[in-house]
């Protein structure tokens, strides 16, 4: 493993170990926003190009308003039937997965990336409900021509994916996670009825499931308990991997599940 890969994981650690002590501190499972039609930071948000320093030509700039009012910027590339919603890792918004959406636009899927609230040009919430933006996300991809959506997460967007999955299993045509987390984290902050963690999700899941990971990578757990939990789904498969990569670093390099994730999309078509 390179210095790198360690220095990511410690980082992702000490993160996720905010993450755990956050969630467990908060006891109501009223959502609480902390923004308003008047303020929103999504709504007066600049262009794509701006936000990401890039040529947005031919992607779309969305605000997605999310159930609980929460407003988040979306970037739509592509169009069509079959939809694929990206949610990034830890630190990351939207921008990261600028080059993955041009990628699978291009082989003619209708993409929507993502950057959750409290991150990016999203607006800040005081409850970080990630699957409240995750499936509003699905539903906008849908109102854009979606007949099919898969949703794909990376890290805590692998979490995220789980709970939304067996949250709104119905609205779901497929699942992809990249490095699913340790310590079956709450990405719903305490918002709404279970389940809240990836363990209470897995029984629920009705759709495909695929669970990336790589072994050597300590911020991942090996998914195989995870995946047997998902006993409604007989489409499920895991795809392990051996660099030690984490997320959204599994699209490319030695631990590149790419190939893989367009053989599961294919089953679609």
């Amino acid at each position: 493993m390179t210095t790198l890969g360690a220095l990511s994981r410690a980082v992702l650690a000490s993160a996720l170990a905010v993450l755990v002590a956050t969630t467990a501190a908060c006891g109501s499972k009223t959502p609480t926003t902390a923004s308003s039609a008047d303020d929103s930071v999504a709504k007066s948000s600049p262009g794509l190009g701006a936000q990401c320093g890039v040529n947005d030509t031919g992607v779309e700039k969305l605000v997605i308003t999310a159930a609980d009012g929460i407003n988040i910027i979306g970037a739509r590339f592509g169009s069509g039937d079959h939809g694929v919603v990206l949610l990034p890792q830890l630190g990351n918004d939207l921008c990261s997965y600028w080059s993955y959406g041009k990628e699978l636009s291009g082989q003619n899927y209708n993409v929507l990336a993502i950057s959750y609230r409290n991150t990016g040009y999203s607006d800040e919430a005081k409850w970080d409900d990630k699957t409240a933006d995750a499936i509003a996300a699905v539903r906008a991809l849908r109102k854009a021509g979606a007949k099919k959506v898969v949703l794909i997460g990376a890290s805590i967007g692998a979490a995220t994916t789980m709970i939304t999955g067996g949250r709104f299993p119905s609205e779901l045509d497929g699942l992809i996670t990249l490095s699913l987390p340790p310590g079956d984290l709450d990405m719903t902050n305490g918002a709404g009825d279970d389940p809240h963690v990836p363990s209470e999700a897995a029984p629920l899941i009705t759709a495909p499931l695929l669970m990336c990971w790589s072994q050597g990578d300590d911020s991942a757990i090996d998914p195989q308990h995870t995946i047997d939990l998902a006993t409604k789904t007989t489409n499920k498969a895991i795809i392990t991997k051996t660099g030690g990569f984490h997320g959204q670093a599994m699209l490319s390099g030695p631990d590149d599940v790419r190939p893989d994730i367009i053989t599961f999309l294919k089953k679609f078509d």
